[in-house]
C-alpha cells in the first residue's frame, strides 16, 4: 500500500513560500497547480513509486527539485548536507 506520509529526502521550498517535506506535500503540489509538461509527469511518476517503495523517496526528492528549477520555483536558498535547515547568508 502507498505511505504518502513518508518525508522527502530533504524539505524542499519554492521561491513563493510553498514548503514540502513529504510525499503528500509534494504530490498535491503537482496535482492541484495543474502542472503540465513531461517532466512533471515524470514527477508524479517518481512520487507514486516512492510512496510504494522507500528506497526511491530520495530519487523522487531529485525529481521534484530538478522540476521546479526548471520552472524557475524552486527557492535558491542552499541547505546544509543532512540538514533540513537552509543556509542563511548573514552580513
Amino acid at each position: 500500500m502507498a505511505n504518502w506520509s513518508q518525508p522527502l529526502s530533504r524539505t524542499i521550498r519554492t521561491s513563493d513560500g510553498k514548503t514540502f517535506r513529504t510525499l503528500a506535500e509534494a504530490g498535491t503540489f503537482v496535482v492541484h497547480e495543474d502542472h503540465v509538461g513531461m517532466h512533471w509527469r515524470s514527477v508524479a511518476r517518481a512520487l507514486l513509486i516512492a510512496a510504494l517503495e522507500p528506497a526511491a523517496i530520495e530519487g523522487a526528492t531529485a525529481a521534484v527539485e530538478r522540476a521546479l528549477a526548471r520552472e524557475g520555483l524552486l527557492d535558491s536558498r542552499k541547505t546544509a548536507p543532512g540538514s533540513r535547515q537552509p543556509i542563511y547568508n548573514e552580513r
